[in-house]
């Protein structure tokens, strides 16, 4: 299936389709070697190389294609994308900047308006994205736009070149179910069985003070409820460092707070 990339907008950028129009634009990051030091496609040689790539989009399935545009001076500044996996229904992205437009935001700026408009369109259960584990400042960006880290892995260049360790990151569906078989699906990727979630009724002090204050006890599916916000996700439980901790040993962490 193509997709027809929507012309959407940020504070700062506007998200727009590419066309071949913008070879010379594109050659700016992706003929630079400082821009791909991490990406899997050879950096390109000339603007003819941005060409032919540019033409290829216009035949390219299930995934959407957007050019970054500074609203301040009209600047073409970077380009991203999402994928859908037609194997597992999962989505994931990516993005590439103009260099002198590194460390101002815009990369966790139009990754959100990215994911906003997938989670809108197609309500997908997961979203991943995959860093190097040298290019760290990507893990960041990923983070901020409510993904946690879920393994670890490696990636290769398109030519085979190359291959780098890296760290894959999850966003799921937020959902809860009741039955205790299954698990609840918190929206920072966490699993935890539903009798861990019940254990958080005794031991109410994990979650933020102003939650839980007077609150009384709850059964499971009013913990649930109250904690679920008008977009469906889970307010967060833990503390950063927690949540990673969580993720190995939810038992380590829950030993912590049963005094």
């Amino acid at each position: 299936m193509i997709f027809i990339s929507p012309i959407l907008e940020t504070e700062r950028c506007i998200l727009r389709p590419l066309s071949t129009d913008d070879a010379e634009a594109v050659f700016q990051w992706a003929g630079d070697e400082r821009v791909n030091t991490f990406m899997p496609y050879n950096t390109h040689r000339s603007p003819e190389d941005s060409l032919a790539w540019l033409k290829g989009l216009e035949t390219l399935e299930n995934e959407y294609q957007w050019g970054f545009v500074r609203k301040s001076d009209s600047l073409l500044m970077g380009s991203g994308g999402m994928r859908l996996h037609t194997d597992d229904g999962s989505w994931s992205f990516g993005y590439n900047f103009r260099y002198d437009c590194w460390g101002k935001g815009y990369a966790t700026e139009v990754t959100g308006r990215m994911i906003r408009f997938i989670r809108e369109k197609h309500d997908p259960e997961r979203i991943t994205a995959e860093h190097a584990v040298d290019n760290p400042a990507s893990g960041r960006v990923m983070e901020k736009c409510g993904l946690f880290w879920a393994e670890n892995g490696e990636y290769s260049t398109f030519d085979g070149t190359k291959t780098f360790k890296s760290r894959v990151y999850h966003w799921n569906k937020p959902r809860f179910f009741t039955d205790r078989a299954t698990v609840v699906y918190l929206d920072n990727g966490i699993l935890l069985s539903k009798q861990i979630f019940e254990s958080f009724r005794e031991v109410q002090h994990l979650y933020w003070d102003h939650y839980t204050a007077d609150l009384g006890p709850m059964d499971t599916d009013e913990l649930a409820e109250y904690f679920l916000d008008d977009a469906g996700s889970f307010e967060p439980v833990f503390e950063r460092q927690e949540i990673e901790d969580f993720m190995r040993s939810p038992e380590t962490v829950l030993a912590k707070y049963d005094e």
